[in-house]
């Protein structure tokens, strides 16, 4: 995955949230893509969705693409949040 594709697919989602909820993006929830030079990550909420460390191609073709997979994962971690919410 390359630096531009994966920026534009970032952009893309938080527009998506933004158009979405308003009050979301302005408390700061959403997206951030950062690299350290050797490796690329995308966050949603501070946590991690996707690192090219640890993130294979594989993974990201059985979820239909590259925005598919950030959407996965950023569901599961809301998932996560909802366990532990609980009833």
């Amino acid at each position: 995955m390359n630096q531009i594709d994966i920026i534009n697919t970032v952009e893309e989602l938080e527009i998506e949230l933004y158009d979405l909820n308003h009050e979301l993006s302005d408390n700061g929830m959403g997206y951030a893509y950062t690299t350290n030079g050797m490796f690329d990550a995308v966050t949603f909420c501070e946590q991690c969705i996707y690192c090219s460390e640890a993130d294979s191609e594989t993974d990201i073709e059985k979820a239909g693409g590259f925005k598919e997979y950030l959407i996965q994962q950023r569901n599961r971690f809301i998932d996560m949040l909802v366990n532990v919410k609980g009833e």
